[in-house]
């Protein structure tokens, strides 16, 4: 089809009637009634091609909402494990170093009753 036949409006058949020799004939009528109807369903063709994009995007659209979703909750589960074993982790340390300080003081007391030994 032409850029005109695709643009068909009311205002193009005013024109195209003007340029013929019998605007108001039965077979210039019919031949423009014939073009607007084709026109019409080619429209009508692109409407729904239109919305069969339009359903495969909300489709792909709701697919990836979801996928965000599960992703999200696991996001949180993970950053609760990561948080579980960061305290669990400081629990290690913090029992490593009060067992360190008190062999420190162990090895003083061990150290100075040495010392007294061999003093007396």
């Amino acid at each position: 089809m032409s850029k005109d036949i695709k643009e068909m409006t009311p205002e193009r058949i005013k024109e195209i009637q003007s340029k013929t020799a019998y605007p108001q004939s039965v077979s210039v009528q019919q031949a423009l009634l014939q073009v607007w109807n084709e026109c019409e369903q080619h429209q009508q063709q692109k409407i729904e091609e239109l919305q069969n994009q339009l359903y495969i995007s909300d489709k792909a659209h709701q697919r990836v909402c979801a996928e965000n979703v599960e992703l999200e909750q696991k996001t949180e589960e993970l950053q609760k494990e990561v948080k579980e074993k960061d305290e669990w982790t400081q629990t290690v340390v913090d029992r490593f170093n009060k067992s360190n300080e008190e062999n420190t003081k162990l090895k003083r007391h061990i150290k100075e009753l040495q010392d007294e030994l061999s003093c007396s």
